[in-house]
């Protein structure tokens, strides 16, 4: 939730908050392959994300998480 007002659609958020950053280390460290099913799934739950945004966030704190850029959004159909 922490990196919510960074990834979502519209928002004018120039960084991720350190929260964010803290949080997201956190779930690297336990279930870093929960991120692409979330990112997918973020619609589902009337979340609109930035993907652009969503998938530059580990970079954005200095994480590296290789399989990230193959997350895609789920497409409405």
């Amino acid at each position: 939730m922490d990196c919510l007002d960074f990834v979502q659609n519209g928002s004018r958020v120039a960084a991720a908050p350190g929260g964010c950053c803290s949080a997201l280390k956190k779930v690297v460290k336990t279930e870093a392959s929960c991120l692409c099913e979330s990112f997918k799934s973020s619609a589902d739950f009337g979340v609109a994300l930035n993907m652009t945004r969503a998938l530059s966030l580990p970079s954005s704190c200095g994480i590296s998480i290789p399989f990230l850029g193959d997350c895609k959004s789920k497409e409405k159909t």
